[in-house]
């Protein structure tokens, strides 16, 4: 507990002293140790790291999780799937941080996998997870979970985390949640709603009055429901599909062939072949004899066309550095990012610690990035 990024020459040996021989120490010691070497930064515990890997503590292995994703990520990356399937939930959650910080979007689709279980302890999991990742990413899929009517510790977990998100889009779908539900779920549901709704509307972002708000939370619902019972488009793809399957059907009648058909095409097929041999031998040799020249293959975009690196930044707002069109943030890894101010509300202050889904727009000459807020550029 006492060693920090500022005396890694100290936690090198008090660390060494304990992973020498994992199987003899303690496996607090062990974990603790850990995650002391990751803290403060102290290098060359790999092997030793990979060796709690095995270990039957989870503490241990969650922590040697997290010290080889920050100094040996290739050879965790091949058994992170491995660690996301554990039933324990250090393991999991450790694997799932490792997920988050390397590929968020893949880390959101690991979390639906979760609460989208019948097994109440992975949804449990799942929902206790949630907070590694951006609320608004998840939203759909925690409401979709707490309209199934899960158990009671599930629906409370999931109702604190709309309360701490809250927004007018969580309130309505908690509006519509607490129709689907019994009533004595439902009344929790309505209580947090209304909560929300206060607290909201003195922010300024929900009508003052409540009568309202509540109105317009019905007619949006009314619209949703019509529009879903609507006779759905001609060139919907539901319709499509119908009718894409039925023209694969009569397609797959018409060319069946009889026997007699695929033994007279079967006699064809060796002159075929020849041919289409010696067709291709003739223009590969032309083309050597003519001296032309191959065509170029198509370049790779770059990142100002339109491939984006989504990464998940732990850091902190460098003071001095705020200007008002950009803020400098310098993560954990020493790695900075300049994001343009307009993409939070509000800015966060110099000092502050930060936390956010950045997507990698451009490198700069100084070895900086520029980068938008993922959610704010539309790259979820």
């Amino acid at each position: 507990a006492r060693h920090g990024p500022d005396n890694p020459g100290a936690a090198r040996e008090d660390v060494k002293s304990i992973l020498n021989d994992i199987s003899k120490a303690e496996p607090r010691f062990v974990s603790a140790a850990l995650r002391a070497a990751t803290r403060a930064a102290v290098d060359g515990l790999t092997t030793p790291a990979r060796r709690a890997l095995a270990h039957t503590d989870p503490a241990v292995t969650a922590a040697a999780i997290e010290y080889l994703d920050r100094f040996a990520p290739d050879d965790l990356r091949p058994l992170l799937g491995r660690y996301l399937a554990s039933t324990e939930p250090r393991i999991k959650t450790a694997a799932l941080r490792v997920l988050q910080r390397s590929d968020p979007l893949q880390a959101v689709s690991a979390l639906e996998a979760m609460l989208q279980s019948r097994q109440p302890a992975q949804q449990k999991l799942g929902v206790a997870c949630l907070i590694h990742v951006e609320f608004a990413l998840v939203r759909e899929a925690l409401a979709a979970l707490l309209a199934t009517n899960p158990a009671p510790d599930i629906l409370e977990a999931g109702l604190c985390l709309f309360q701490t998100n809250a927004d007018p889009e969580g309130v309505y779908l908690l509006y519509t949640i607490e129709r689907r539900l019994p009533p004595d779920a439902a009344r929790a549901v309505e209580r947090v709603r209304r909560e929300m709704m206060s607290a909201l509307a003195a922010d300024g972002r929900l009508p003052a009055d409540m009568h309202i708000a509540e109105a317009e939370l019905a007619g949006r619902a009314g619209r949703e429901a019509t529009k879903q019972a609507a006779q759905p488009p001609a060139y919907a793809y539901r319709v499509l599909k119908k009718t894409i399957a039925a023209s694969d059907d009569r397609a797959a009648g018409a060319f069946h062939l009889s026997d007699e058909a695929r033994r007279t095409l079967t006699g064809f097929l060796p002159a075929v072949l020849v041919l289409v041999a010696a067709v291709i031998l003739w223009n590969v040799l032309a083309g050597r004899d003519g001296g032309g020249s191959e065509s170029p293959g198509p370049a790779t975009a770059s990142l100002a066309e339109g491939r984006h690196q989504i990464r998940q930044i732990e850091g902190w707002v460098r003071p001095g550095s705020s200007s008002r069109a950009e803020f400098l943030v310098e993560a954990e890894t020493g790695e900075r990012f300049w994001v343009p101010a307009g993409d939070y509300d509000p800015v966060p202050a110099p000092d502050a610690k930060f936390k956010g889904t950045l997507a990698l727009v451009q490198k700069r000459d100084d070895g900086a990035w520029s980068a938008r807020r993922a959610a704010a550029a539309g790259l979820r």
